[in-house]
């Protein structure tokens, strides 16, 4: 069935322009992506020596997008979730089982990942072909999205396009709110899949699964009153920008300035000799002597050369002030991305721990930040998943909060310190869960152990049997306490019978 493209806000309308932004955006995300594995481009060279200064100058690149990246990403992490059911401190224990199940935490971390580094990422939620819940993260070089201008979140039509090399297949899925349409292109060679502008008469729909699937019915408006939904839910970078697109400029002179020392010190290792007073002819015969044949430049070769003659050499180049500029240029780096310096050279984590408080402050503040903007849109993958399980007691709009973990890392000693300080003043869960960083899981885990050994400690005073401590007079830890009757470390028996 050919695709018709000539009504506006049509199936074949959409696929077109959708098809179209696609294009585009896969070619800028590329550029990203090339830069986030460390292939920043080279600047254009010598056809002849291509091969050679192409990998000279390759080994001047230092991967800084990647290490911005991962600043930030490694303190994203989702702890619990919060729907009607259950939205005490703990969160709903049961949701976030459900949320686990369909691979949560490797579907944020990948579309986390592709909205740092390639401006955004998607995430779609469905059902494999054996009716199974399927949530996964989606490459924004293979998908792209329309949303409402009033509601950026709410999702008007996406396209995934991709190749299917087992039937050698332009495989195009148009999803739109309360359907979903394939439509399938056949290819016998592996051209590239967007280089060309969109055919409608290549394309067809796959009129088999429009009649199976093209409707869901977890996407359809249900009796509560939820609406149609398209099953598409969009992560979206600060200002439409990858973490380390704001300054390329700088990655860029940062990496001419190690090319230029590495120049610098490969010249220098050929060091140019001179000689003063050596006659240009031969004195015997006259003609022209061809210095190159007998200087021959060989670790074994002995050079004949008169005594008046005088050899120069080259002098080295002081390397010093190149590598101060590169330092400060990686120290501005790490000022405007919010890097904490101490993460890209290690001679910062000699600094003085005030210095290295403040800047982990700044980097605690931007992770927040995407915490705070990507929240809805995990809020809203939360209830497609429930609305495709069938639990419309959960799937609420408005109503699913999402639990982070603290953007904060402290170390055991300030997590110990807080612990002081803060006793008699909060909670005892939410010194756990705030200020150990469990998750709720395991923050009631460790409250029932705590409970338990507690009763356990008021059966031995009762019985009149010493509470084992350790060393330093502090309570044994939870979960290391010994059974009744036995005997603490430093503690002896009594003396045995005669």
């Amino acid at each position: 069935m050919p695709i018709d493209t000539s009504v506006p806000y049509s199936d074949g309308w959409w696929l077109q322009r959708l098809h179209n932004q696609l294009r585009y955006q896969r070619t800028e995300c590329q550029r990203l992506w090339d830069r986030y594995e460390g292939n920043a481009p080279l600047p254009t060279v010598n056809n002849n020596q291509a091969e050679a200064v192409r990998w000279f100058i390759g080994q001047s690149r230092t991967n800084w997008e990647r290490l911005i990246v991962a600043a930030v990403l490694s303190r994203l992490r989702i702890r619990g979730i919060r729907t009607p059911v259950d939205a005490d401190e703990g969160g709903d224990v049961l949701g976030f089982k459900m949320w686990k199940k369909a691979r949560g935490k490797l579907w944020a971390l990948d579309v986390h990942k592709y909205a740092l580094a390639m401006r955004r990422g998607y995430v779609i939620v469905g059902r494999d072909p054996d009716g199974n819940l399927l949530v996964t993260a989606e490459d924004p070089r293979q998908m792209t999205a329309i949303t409402d201008p009033a509601d950026p979140l709410k999702v008007i039509a996406a396209l995934k396009l991709f190749y299917d090399e087992a039937h050698q297949q332009d495989v195009a899925y148009l999803y739109l709110p309360g359907r979903i349409l394939v439509a399938r292109r056949d290819r016998s060679v592996l051209t590239p899949l967007l280089g060309n502008m969109f055919h409608p008469q290549a394309f067809s729909w796959d009129e088999e699964f429009i009649a199976t699937e093209g409707e869901p019915d977890w996407l359809q408006e249900t009796a509560d009153g939820l609406p149609a939904r398209c099953p598409v839910a969009v992560f979206e970078n600060e200002d439409g920008l990858a973490e380390f697109e704001p300054f390329i400029p700088l990655l860029d002179r940062i990496n001419q300035q190690i090319l230029q020392r590495m120049t610098i010190a490969t010249i220098q290792a050929f060091k140019q000799r001179a000689m003063k007073g050596l006659p240009k002819t031969d004195p015997g015969t006259g003609e022209v002597i061809d210095y190159n044949q007998i200087f021959v430049a060989d670790p074994g070769a002995i050079w004949n050369i008169p005594a008046s003659v005088e050899i120069w050499e080259s002098g080295a180049v002081d390397l010093g002030p190149i590598l101060m500029a590169i330092r400060d240029d990686v120290k501005d780096l790490a000022a405007v991305s919010g890097t904490p310096l101490y993460s890209i050279t290690p001679d910062a984590a000699n600094g003085s721990a005030e210095g290295a408080s403040l800047q982990r402050e700044t980097l605690t503040f931007k992770v927040e930040q995407r915490m705070d903007r990507w929240e809805l849109s995990h809020e809203l993958v939360a209830e497609l998943i429930f609305r495709t399980l069938g639990d419309a007691e959960r799937a609420v709009p408005g109503e699913i909060e999402i639990m982070w973990a603290p953007a904060d890392r402290p170390s055991m000693s300030e997590r110990a310190n807080a612990i002081a300080q803060t006793k008699g003043t909060i909670p005892r869960y939410h010194a756990l869960t705030e200020i150990w960083g469990m998750d709720p899981a395991m923050a009631d885990r460790a409250m029932t152990a705590l409970a338990h050994d507690m009763a356990q400690d008021a059966a031995m005073a009762a019985a009149g049997v010493p509470v084992p401590r350790p060393a330093n007079g502090q309570a044994t830890p939870p979960g290391r306490q010994s059974r009744p009757g036995a005997l603490a470390p430093g503690q002896t028996g009594p003396t045995p019978p005669q």
